[in-house]
């Protein structure tokens, strides 16, 4: 994955910034370590602008925990077992879309990369 992100241009800087979003606080430890070996790569966090959006809270950009099959990506009835099916005949699985950002939440990454791009200078 890393030599993936190296790659120059809008594709591998999007690459580079998106993943350090995705790590959370760890993100500044991996990134400054990465940029000490030379590869362009800055995090960002997003805790500030979830807080008050999480999966119990009034406006949720968040998912709770989902039962079942919500998409394409989730497991269905017939899939090989998994330990994220549980139940006498393992017919009800966890939901992928667990934990992870609904639309508003996308949105909201999606304002914080663009901060991120903004403050590196990437126009």
């Amino acid at each position: 994955m890393a030599a993936d992100m190296q790659g120059e241009g809008d594709e591998g800087l999007a690459k580079r910034v998106f993943c350090g979003i995705m790590l959370g606080q760890d993100a500044y430890v991996i990134a400054d370590s990465l940029r000490g070996t030379g590869i362009q790569v800055h995090a960002a966090d997003v805790i500030n602008d979830f807080v008050g959006h999480g999966g119990c809270d009034s406006v949720e950009w968040l998912h709770k925990i989902r039962i079942g099959a919500n998409g394409e990506g989730d497991f269905h009835l017939g899939d090989e077992p998994s330990p994220f099916c549980f139940g006498f005949t393992t017919d009800e699985c966890l939901s992928r879309e667990s934990f992870h950002p609904n639309a508003d939440g996308a949105a909201a990454y999606a304002v914080v990369l663009r901060r991120k791009l903004d403050e590196i200078g990437y126009t």
